[in-house]
């Protein structure tokens, strides 16, 4: 296969779909964008992200949108984190990745050092992560095939998630205690209420213990926090933090008295508005709006 390094990765990740089926490209639809590129200039979107969104797009690079098929956009990207967060960064990257598309349902092939990972993303179902392989793992490639997958379009996405996923993702979100202890768990004879509690325990977090810092939870609702109703004010918010006030000891005169006025005018609004972005630019729209007196 190709060069597995970061500048090259697309060309690994176009050939392993290539090989297994799913595309016949020869061409990435673009390569090597930065997150930022992807966020803010590839797509149409206004994404208001927060703080820590800002921050995750630091930690990947050398995205590239590879081909769309069966209505599933597929993208390679580079990680650049630490091994005990790979996999959370994976996740994260993906979701941002996802966001910024129109498209309903993404695939991801992560590289970091010398493992890669994939993910699944669509609105309904969250972010999903499949195990960690070394590139050149045959027992990946033959899950991977194509003869693996549906015909039918709308099974294809749904078929990859249910191939090539965790298989805690499956499991009931609230287990119940009997579901989780195998048939002859008392013919052993008798137990003490501890020994049966810690088993409880064990079986219904063994996800958790097997997978360590790679354990990362899925959150079908994450996609909800990208509101473009509150893109405006954030937009507002970011300019105003460039704004540098110039302060002088001069006696106002009457110009400067009527810019006070102007804005004496947000004296009204409540403060509790002020934490509810799209109560407080409706305030501000009818402020402007309305004629003056």
């Amino acid at each position: 296969m190709f060069s597995f390094d970061a500048e090259n990765f697309f060309e690994y990740a176009l050939e392993l779909f290539s090989l297994t089926g799913h595309t016949d490209a020869d061409e990435p639809e673009f390569a090597n964008h930065t997150a930022s590129q992807v966020v803010y200039v590839d797509n149409k979107k206004n994404l208001p992200l927060n703080q820590r969104q800002r921050g995750r797009l630091k930690i990947f690079d050398n995205i590239s949108r590879l081909f769309t098929t069966c209505g599933v956009a597929f993208f390679s990207a580079n990680l650049s984190t630490s091994r005990s967060d790979r996999s959370q960064a994976a996740h994260d990257a993906h979701v941002l990745i996802h966001a910024s598309c129109d498209d309903a349902a993404t695939v991801c092939l992560f590289r970091h050092a010398d493992k890669i990972i994939l993910s699944f993303a669509s609105n309904r179902l969250g972010c999903l992560l499949s195990d960690w392989y070394a590139p050149n793992d045959e027992n990946f490639f033959e899950r991977l095939d194509i003869a693996n997958f549906p015909v039918d379009d709308d099974e294809y996405f749904r078929s990859m998630v249910h191939l090539l996923a965790r298989r805690y993702y499956f499991t009931e979100s609230k287990p119940t205690a009997y579901s989780l202890l195998p048939i002859d768990f008392f013919t052993g004879g008798e137990l003490s209420h501890k020994e049966f509690e810690d088993f409880i325990l064990a079986q219904k977090f063994s996800a958790v213990k097997d997978y360590g810092d790679d354990y990362v939870e899925c959150d079908a609702t994450q996609f909800d926090s990208f509101d473009d109703t509150t893109a405006e004010l954030d937009s507002v918010l970011l300019e105003a933090e460039n704004v540098e006030l110039v302060i002088d000891n001069e006696e106002p005169n009457e110009d400067s008295l009527a810019e006070v006025d102007a804005f004496d005018e947000f004296a009204g609004i409540d403060s509790e508005d002020f934490a509810d972005p799209s109560k407080l630019l409706e305030k501000i729209s009818m402020r402007w709006s309305a004629p003056n007196e």
